[in-house]
């Protein structure tokens, strides 16, 4: 071979590609490596998450439940509490007080359902009545106590209880442990009335065994034979026979009769006196002239001035010493006389000071004041007798006693102008005022008693000192 051969020029034919064309073939290849990387994983599987849950007294549904989830994939979430507790919000990646939510898996996720212990509410209703809480809250923690008291409107009584609470006390307690719904039940008023007579009856019209409120009902008091009625008490009064009560509540009427008998009383003396029912008393008409005590101790007779004013103890005397004056006008006593319980016969008493009282009063509400009215004290005419009290020097139609006796002594007490042993147990008064003692003492030294004047129209109420010496009328024991 010649040298010219082996000395050839290689010739490299050059592309035909334009630089633009070469790169874009460049790419693509570049691409479709890039795309293969990014479909292709070490397992060959999508991307998937975990959702991670967690919940203390209480639990977390999953829907749907699974390990995993994919990518974009949405779980629904639910918090369920155990007894005793509430749900009360949502933790870590997901969040509100909703008991369900949702939550999309883009990434691991972890989740915490936060309870509390239960949190309640209490419902209450009334209808004519309200209720009122203790505590009074919107709502309640699991275990509160809560009193409930039902208030009834005017009208109504409260029944019963319903829903979550029982019985028919108007005050119970309600335990928290769950949502509650009470209710208070009410009814229209409904009351009873309940009588009791001794020696008697009452009739009620209407006669039924419970009232409505505001209902009136008539009530009757009817007397056995020999006896009469006395008077209401409990929750009626007075001393009319027919009464009315107003039935806004429970009532209980009791109708008192008394025995009609008005028979002579005989002491220890063999004295007799005459007697007469004034309301629900029964009085002696005369006043008292025995000289013993009913267990027949003779009483003093103290006829010395300075001796009767001296007395602690009993004592008894005619006015200025004269014994004439006993079948008109009796003994005048002292006050120690009548404190030995002895002076009268048995079923007998001296009058207190309270009964005196009830004396006048039922004279002035039955009309007996000298005028015809029922208020006021002007009673004296109605007591006097007709005889022996000295004129008024006031003209007619003043009240007093001693002005036309003729119109005296309506009532049938008789009541005579004894006199009295006055201050240093002088004599006095005789003719023109007579006063009788009561039981009931003022204080160590005095107690008080009841005069009539010649020249006043009322019953009048005194003290005086236990030595004086005073009438002494009875009352019978009832």
């Amino acid at each position: 071979m010649n040298s010219k051969n082996r000395n050839t020029t290689h010739i490299v034919k050059q592309s035909t590609l334009s630089p633009f064309k070469m790169m874009v073939a460049a790419g693509s290849i570049l691409s479709l490596l890039a795309l293969s990387c990014f479909n292709s994983s070490p397992t060959g599987n999508s991307i998937s998450y975990e959702l991670t849950i967690s919940a203390s007294n209480g639990s977390i549904t999953k829907n749907p439940d699974k390990a995993k989830y994919q990518s974009g994939e949405t779980v629904t979430l639910t918090a369920v509490a155990n007894s005793g507790y509430s749900f009360l919000n949502w933790g870590g990646d997901a969040s509100g007080t909703d008991a369900s939510t949702t939550v999309t898996m883009d990434e691991n996720k972890s989740v915490t359902a936060n309870f509390i212990a239960g949190i309640y509410t209490l419902t209450i209703s009334a209808v004519n009545g309200s209720i009122t809480k203790s505590p009074d809250k919107a709502k309640y923690q699991s275990g509160d106590i809560v009193t409930i008291t039902a208030v009834a409107n005017s009208g109504y009584s409260f029944l019963n209880w319903s829903g979550g609470a029982s019985g028919a006390n108007a005050t119970t307690t309600v335990s928290m442990d769950g949502n509650k719904s009470i209710t208070a039940n009410f009814t229209t008023d409904i009351y009873t009335l309940t009588t009791s007579a001794g020696n008697g009856r009452i009739t009620k019209s209407p006669d039924k065994a419970k009232y409505q409120i505001g209902e009136i009902v008539t009530l009757t008091a009817v007397a056995n034979s020999g006896y009469t009625f006395l008077n209401w008490s409990g929750d009626a009064s007075g001393m009319n026979a027919t009464a009315t009560v107003s039935m806004n509540g429970n009532k209980s009427v009791t109708a008192n009769f008394t025995s009609e008998s008005t028979e002579p009383l005989t002491d220890i003396d063999g004295n007799v006196y005459q007697t007469i029912r004034i309301g629900s008393q029964i009085w002696t008409v005369e006043n008292l002239r025995t000289t013993k005590f009913s267990d027949g101790t003779i009483i003093p007779l103290v006829t010395d001035n300075t001796a009767w004013a001296g007395l602690t103890t009993p004592g008894y005397c005619w006015y200025s010493n004269d014994i004439s004056n006993k079948n008109t006008y009796g003994a005048l006593y002292n006050w120690y006389a009548l404190d030995t319980k002895k002076l009268a016969p048995t079923g007998w008493h001296i009058p207190t000071d309270a009964e005196w009282d009830t004396l006048q009063d039922y004279l002035i509400s039955n009309g007996y004041n000298y005028d015809g009215t029922t208020t006021g004290n002007k009673v004296a005419k109605s007591m006097a007798a007709k005889t022996d009290w000295m004129i008024s020097p006031n003209p007619p139609g003043t009240g007093d006693i001693g002005t036309d006796l003729a119109k005296n002594n309506n009532s049938g007490f008789s009541a005579l102008p004894g006199g009295d042993r006055y201050s240093s147990a002088v004599f006095e008064y005789f003719g023109t005022m007579g006063t009788w003692w009561s039981d009931t003492e003022i204080d160590a030294s005095s107690a008080w008693a009841r005069s009539l004047s010649y020249v006043n129209s009322g019953f009048s109420v005194s003290g005086g000192r236990k030595y004086f010496g005073f009438s002494v009328r009875l009352v019978r024991d009832n």
